[in-house]
């Protein structure tokens, strides 16, 4: 296993941390946290993430109801999070750059 498979790995399970119900608040937060860090860190994109977690069960029809993938759902979430927090952050960083120009 290369270096970066094992960034991969140790993301995948700071947020599975973060998702598993047996983890409290504070350990959900911090995981999350922990995980977006690396993810900036080492330009970790969650589709590179999500890409080796695949399978065909993340593939069910829509139509099929509950037994579509469940995690797939709180992924999404998750990607949005993120997503929205690093296009926040580039823009206060674009601003403190323009602001010392």
């Amino acid at each position: 296993m290369n270096d970066r498979a094992k960034l991969l790995d140790r993301v995948q399970k700071l947020l599975a941390m973060a998702k598993h119900s047996a983890s409290n608040e504070n350990e959900a937060s911090i995981a999350l946290r922990r995980a977006e860090s690396m993810m900036r860190k080492h330009d970790i994109q969650y589709a590179e993430l999500t890409a080796q977690t695949i399978n065909k069960d993340d593939m069910v029809a829509a139509e099929t109801g509950e037994s579509r993938n469940s995690s797939w759902v709180w992924n999404a979430g998750v990607v949005s999070l993120l997503s929205h927090k690093h296009v926040a952050d580039q823009a206060k960083q674009r601003d403190k750059v323009l602001r010392h120009a």
